[in-house]
Order: structure tokens, then sequence, then C-alpha cells
């Protein structure tokens, strides 16, 4: 493997790096980021699987590319990472309702997004590195941060089925807003994504801002 890959993994460790410094309040800090991160690279893998039964029983055209986004592979991707980042939370024994499990969740959809990027890297080629990195890999963190915020914003300890796929549904939409675009119009112009990303990382701070304030979370 070229040694240009690693900067995928690499690139964005100040990153975790800080938002563990000051979201990340349990202990064994360094131990969450890490075992986040791979839980997160390692969930490709059933999600890829999943996202590939429909590739064999929907014939391939545009209509179906763009349908598959929120009926399967937006949904399907936001499960894999949030899952990932619960993994995690129960092995440090760590309750989802805390606002240190919205580090674990940005550390595992990091490491989502990284792996996957490999993966276009190897089949398109790398001169998409840019894009995914720059782009498409804080994207992925907007997505799964509207989930994570609704978990560790919630009242009770234990999270509830209507609570857990309640959040993960708003995930998964702004996760098909922003691949729609891209994949009904591959030359879209690359501002569009841009813009999109901002947005949500925006709508995404602010609603942790707001609550986990209303929340008066304490870890």
């Amino acid at each position: 493997m070229p040694a240009w890959y690693l900067v995928v993994h690499l690139f964005w460790i100040p990153a975790i790096a800080l938002v563990f410094r000051f979201a990340y309040t349990a202990r064994w800090p360094v131990r969450a980021a890490a075992l986040s991160y791979f839980f997160g690279c390692v969930s490709v893998v059933p999600a890829f699987l999943i996202e590939s039964v429909w590739n064999v029983y929907v014939p391939e055209s545009r209509i179906t590319n763009v349908l598959e986004l929120p009926l399967w592979a937006c949904p399907v991707e936001e499960w894999a990472k949030l899952l990932a980042a619960l993994l995690t939370a129960r092995l440090l024994n760590l309750a989802p309702h805390r606002r240190s499990f919205i580090a674990l969740a940005i550390s595992a959809s990091l490491g989502f997004a990284a792996a996957e990027t490999l993966l276009f890297v190897m089949e398109r080629g790398a001169e998409i590195l840019p894009l995914r990195v720059l782009i498409s890999m804080p994207a992925h963190v907007s997505f799964t941060m509207f989930a994570a915020v609704g978990l560790a914003g919630s009242r009770t300890r234990e999270v509830t089925r209507r609570t857990f796929w309640g959040w993960w549904f708003l995930s998964s939409v702004a996760h098909t807003a922003f691949s729609a675009p891209l994949v009904f119009d591959p030359d879209v112009s690359p501002f569009l994504p841009i813009l999109l990303m901002a947005a949500f990382l925006t709508g995404a701070g602010l609603l942790a801002t707001v609550r986990l304030r209303r929340r008066r979370l304490v870890d």
C-alpha cells in the first residue's frame, strides 16, 4: 500500500486529539480514541456487505443509485458508525447519555470515513483523495454527530429504541441530503458539497450546544 495512504489516517489525528481534550472527560482518553477509531474502520466491512445486497437485486441506473441513498446506503452507514461508538462506550462502561459519547462518535465516524476513503481510492484512483479527506470525512462526522448529540442529550441512562432510531433517522437524512447531488450529477460543482458539509457541521454544533446546555450535561 503506498505510503501516502497513511495521509487518510494521520491527517485527522490532531482534530481527534482536540475533540478528546475538550469533550471527553471519562477515563482512558487515548484508549477510547484509538478503540472508537478502530471500530469505526472495521464497521465499513458489515456496512459494505449489507450495501452490496442492493447492487445484487436492484438494476443500476441513475435513478436507482439516488434511491439507494435514503432507502439503503445512508441508513446502513449511519447505523454502522453509531454502532461502533456504542460498542466502544459499552466496553469502556461509558453511558451514551454523557458528553464524552460525542467524542467517541466523532472518532468512530472518522475511522469509518478513512477506511471508506481508502477503498474508494483503490477503486477510482488517488485524484479523489483531496475531496474525500477535506470534505467527505468531516461531512461523515457531521452526520453522525446529529445522532450522537441526540443520545448524549437524553435524560435516560439507557438508550431506548425510540431514541436510537429517531436520531439515527435524522443522521441518515443529513447523509442523504449531502450525497444525493453528488450521485445524481457527478460533475456537480465542488462548492456544493463544501457548503453542505459546512452547513451540517454548523447545524450539528448548534444542536450540541443547545441540547447539552439545556440538559446541563456534566461528565
